[in-house]
């Protein structure tokens, strides 16, 4: 690889073109997965195109799916919900969430998700976990979120066919969802669910 264009990739406060970093890509492949892990990064609108990274051969379409889900707690107990028979693993419980999409902060998909799903508004106070699950050969990269919600009355779920409130207890007798099973563990060890929010 060329000396300036080795200096100029290596250098996180310089700015290349997508079309520039997508040709020394193609050009020097052995060379590029050395760079440091901020232009590693950086890439996201390289891999829109389909350019692999060299070391991993992984493109957009491949990388982990990033799910946001809300940790709702009351009384010590967690909002969870039944995935329904229209959905994938049905049967199985999870913490409400969803898809981040393109351009959403987790917090901003999370509100969306919450109102989309419960018809309720979720107020985001922190991220709680965050943690990656291979599920049917696709990585889910989960990020729980510690929110607050105002319930006055009954929730329904588009997504789910029960929505309860448990304890961990009774969620540990339950079939709870591959992803959301780090969330469940890190809750377990926390001694005041109510002090979380």
């Amino acid at each position: 690889m060329p000396a300036y264009a080795r200096q100029a990739l290596w250098r996180p406060h310089v700015s290349i073109p997508d079309f520039m970093v997508k040709s020394l890509i193609l050009a020097h492949p052995p060379e590029f997965h050395e760079a440091p892990l901020f232009l590693q990064n950086n890439l996201a609108s390289v891999y829109d195109q389909g350019v692999p990274d060299t070391q991993t051969n992984l493109t957009k379409s491949e990388a982990p799916l990033h799910v946001v889900a809300a940790v709702i707690i009351s009384s010590s107990r967690v909002l969870v919900g039944r995935r329904a028979s229209h959905k994938s693993s049905p049967g199985e419980w999870e913490f409400p969430g969803g898809k981040v999409e393109e351009g959403e902060s987790t917090h901003q998909a999370l509100a969306r998700e919450i109102s989309e799903e419960l018809g309720l508004l979720a107020v985001p106070v922190r991220t709680f976990d965050i943690s990656v699950t291979e599920v049917n050969g696709r990585k889910i990269k989960l990020e729980s979120i510690l929110c607050r919600v105002n319930v006055e009355k009954g929730i329904n779920s588009s997504d789910h066919d029960r929505i309860e409130w448990l304890t961990l207890a009774e969620l540990a007798k339950v079939p709870l969802a591959a992803p959301d099973k780090p969330v469940f563990e890190k809750l377990l060890a926390t001694h005041d669910l109510d002090a979380l929010t």
